[in-house]
């Protein structure tokens, strides 16, 4: 239990505003009468002054809140997305509630599609608890702020795209070349909803100069000293790699190699140094030269 402000000695420091305002709040909230109030005994479950932001002490005499009714709903908007009767929005009237604990928050969660659901967001786009739900609605309706009270859905795209349009060419047997990708994004979007990869999209554009082998490593780690296709990766280094690429796209000349490879994959499991590599190599005899360029890398998300 917190005690009501003890900063003064007497009703009489408290200005005629503060008083009723208080008087009317504990009266609403706690059903205490105006009679029980007592500034320097009455214990409360919440410091009225500090919950409501009260007037500090003046001596103003001669204030008297507004009578005027309270009229309010609480919006929970899916914003783009829908609820499972396929409405847009829950709302809840709150006019009449005047206790403490009484505003409500949605048990069911909204879909949309291609999105995964991120919470609520407060109107100051704030993630919305019912502790703040309940302190703003309370300050509303003791400053008979007019207007509805609107929440919206926050929304994660369930696809995360990383892209290169950059062209790199490799030779046969020459397998030092690749991409670099910063991934910190991607772990704090894992991290902070809790998701988790459950499959990986690999897209390029192959020219090919002879009929040779291509390959690519998409790894966890740097690794330079790749020398040819038979260097053994560190298990968990791969999160996806194709040995003979020319099989996908056919021999020769230029097509696009797109293919998914399935993961299971959490913000704990790639890299600290928050880096992903994309190796490209060639294999074969004779001159075999490949460019790789229009690169892209998507991975597909889940809530864990």
């Amino acid at each position: 239990m917190v005690e009501c402000p003890k900063d003064a000695s007497s009703l009489e420091d408290y200005s005629i505003d503060y008083i009723v305002k208080a008087r009317k709040v504990i009266k609403e909230l706690y059903e205490y009468s105006a009679d029980d109030f007592e500034i320097n005994s009455l214990e409360l479950p919440y410091d009225v002054n500090d919950l409501l932001n009260l007037p500090k002490p003046t001596r103003v005499e001669s204030e008297i809140i507004d009578a005027t009714p309270y009229s309010s709903e609480i919006v929970f908007n899916a914003n783009g997305g829908h609820f499972s009767d396929y409405s847009n929005s829950i709302r809840y009237d709150v006019t009449n509630d005047s206790v403490f604990g009484q505003v409500f928050m949605p048990s069911v969660e909204p879909t949309r599609e291609g999105y995964i659901f991120g919470g609520w967001l407060m109107p100051d786009s704030t993630y919305c608890t019912l502790e703040k739900l309940n302190e703003l609605y309370l300050r509303n309706k003791l400053n008979k702020k007019a207007g509805n009270i609107v929440v919206n859905a926050e929304w994660i795209e369930s696809q995360y795209r990383l892209s290169d349009s950059s062209s790199k060419t490799v030779k046969d047997n020459q397998y030092e070349v690749y991409y670099k990708f910063n991934i910190k994004e991607l772990k704090s979007l894992l991290s902070r909803y809790s998701l988790k990869i459950t499959g990986v999209n690999v897209r390029f554009k192959v020219q090919e100069t002879d009929d040779g082998y291509q390959e690519f490593y998409l790894s966890k780690n740097e690794n330079k000293g790749v020398k040819d296709h038979t260097h053994t990766w560190s298990d968990g280094d791969l999160i996806a790699s194709e040995f003979a690429i020319e099989t996908v796209h056919g021999k020769k000349g230029t097509g696009y190699f797109d293919r998914d490879y399935g993961a299971n994959l959490s913000s704990g499991d790639l890299p600290t140094s928050k880096e992903l590599y994309f190796y490209i190599g060639a294999h074969g005899s004779g001159a075999d030269t490949w460019t790789c360029s229009e690169l892209s890398i998507t991975f597909s998300l889940e809530r864990k």
